[in-house]
């Protein structure tokens, strides 16, 4: 409206400008026709009829009066014409100087990254940049000056952008909340995209409101990932000082037999070395010494895994043969524990094409947990078996004390095991789980476990098709171990 209005005042200007010299003769011929009209006509008859006695003027003093009246006219035109163009100057320069900062405006309004939108005190559209089309996601032919407020709101509602629920009252809380109370206020509204935004809206003295839409996604996701790398660190350092408690209880125990083992034979205590009490002895010290041994190794194997120096020497390995000499190993532990250990494989099993030393390592470590978790009277079983997809799956189950479900998966990261109540009383530095199942990645394979408190616990490996290889392909494979 103030558009057209600024439009036809301007050209009503400038009509009138351009025809002043032609409005001004007009002008004053129109005086001059007055005038002579008056003094030549209608004087003499009209005050003749007002005034008795009125003598009439002398044509010299008639054409006097004239000119005056002409001149007079003249005059108050060019003042009027002077006073008339200085207005218009001002009012044009004004103009243009109303567009300038217009244009500034508008410039700015689409440079800054945020989406912009003004309302006036009636709740109508008043101005808005291109960023807050976007950003607010209304479609283009909705924006438009004088769109109510509560338009726009009702296609954001009908959207499905402020959830669900009667779509009025929604409107009608939603109005209230941004516009009529007055007040500013701001939200974190995330788009169906995906996309997070801060609306913020600032009440105007006339009663309006500017609303302003900044996209904040980039700083909440590097917010939350900093949040995550700060858990992160905290978890690492948890598990550092687990690690440094765990492998300084399990590396002083065997040193302290060592060391006090020694001692007693160093200082002779039952006399000279042929006494058989330090056959005993000897044999404990040994035992510690490869105690160690493994846990060193251990440590050194995870170090090469996660440097990427462990590389598999890949062969043909019978399977079926590894694994009885892997349940060899733990027989007499087994009998010790009162654990039955068993071993159950089909006919036939194919071979599988991997390394011979870290399958045995893998079962080694399973069957050394599984007996070591069951209780007296429990049993453990070793078993193998080919899938219908033609993996192959081997299967280390015990009767044992299990793994509470939410310690599944804190047992496979390395030096960490179940609850210390639970555990505690067991020996270990809790890289056996962890070991494997890196073990398992470098075979391209995979390690799950199953686990129910009080029941047992099974772990299951499965080796990739491609490394599943029938015995007429594997001439030449001897015993694994």
């Amino acid at each position: 409206m103030a558009r057209t209005t600024r439009e036809i005042i301007d050209r009503w200007s400038s009509f009138w400008r351009d025809r002043m010299l032609l409005l001004a003769m007009g002008v004053l011929a129109g005086v001059a026709v007055l005038s002579i009209s008056w003094e030549f006509l209608t004087e003499a008859w009209v005050m003749g009829a007002l005034f008795d006695g009125y003598e009439v003027e002398s044509n010299e003093e008639r054409w006097e009066y004239v000119v005056t009246s002409v001149i007079f006219a003249g005059l108050a035109l060019v003042v009027t014409t002077a006073l008339l163009s200085v207005g218009l100057k001002r009012r044009e320069a004004l103009t243009q100087e109303l567009e300038r900062e217009s244009r500034i405006l508008r410039t700015t309004l689409e440079t800054i990254n945020q989406g912009i939108c003004v309302y006036d005190k009636n709740l109508r559209l008043a101005a808005w940049n291109e960023k807050y089309i976007e950003m607010a996601q209304h479609r283009r032919e909705m924006v438009k000056r004088g769109r109510p407020a509560q338009e726009l709101i009702r296609y954001l509602a009908e959207t499905g952008l402020f959830g669900t629920g009667d779509l009025e009252t929604v409107i009608r809380d939603r109005t209230h909340h941004y516009f009529e109370r007055g007040e500013r206020t701001h939200e974190i509204r995330r788009r169906l995209d995906g996309r997070i935004l801060k609306v913020e809206r600032l009440p105007m003295a006339d009663g309006g409101s500017v609303s302003v839409f900044t996209d904040v996604t980039d700083r909440i996701l590097t917010e939350q990932s900093l949040q995550a790398a700060k858990e992160e660190a905290e978890s690492a350092s948890r598990t550092k000082n687990q690690i440094l408690a765990n492998i300084s209880h399990e590396l002083r125990t065997p040193l302290n037999a060592v060391i006090g083992l020694s001692d007693v034979m160093k200082a002779k205590h039952f006399g000279p070395l042929g006494d058989p009490r330090y056959n005993e002895y000897i044999e404990d010290i040994n035992d510690a010494a490869r105690h160690l041994l493994l846990i060193i190794n251990d440590l050194l194997d995870i170090s090469r895994i996660e440097a990427g120096a462990m590389v598999i020497d890949d062969q043909n390995i019978a399977i079926d043969q590894l694994i009885r000499s892997s349940e060899r190993l733990f027989r007499e532990v087994a009998l010790k524990a009162n654990v039955t250990l068993e071993v159950e494989l089909p006919d036939n099993l194919p071979y599988l094409f991997g390394d011979a030393v870290r399958v045995r390592q893998i079962l080694i470590n399973l069957v050394s947990n599984a007996v070591k978790f069951t209780n007296v009277g429990g049993w453990v079983t070793v078993s193998a078996a080919i899938t219908p997809s033609g993996e192959m799956m081997i299967a280390v189950a015990d009767t044992g004390i299990g793994i509470p479900e939410d310690q599944l998966k804190i047992v496979m990261a390395p030096f960490m095991r179940a609850e210390e109540t639970l555990t505690r009383k067991y020996e270990g530095t809790g890289l056996g789980l962890h070991l494997s199942q890196r073990l398992v990645d470098l075979h391209q394979g995979s390690l799950a476990i199953e686990s129910e408190v009080g029941r047992g616990t099974t772990v299951t490996i499965t080796f990739p098709q491609d490394r599943v290889i029938v015995p007429e392909l594997a001439a030449g494979t001897g015993p694994a171990d």
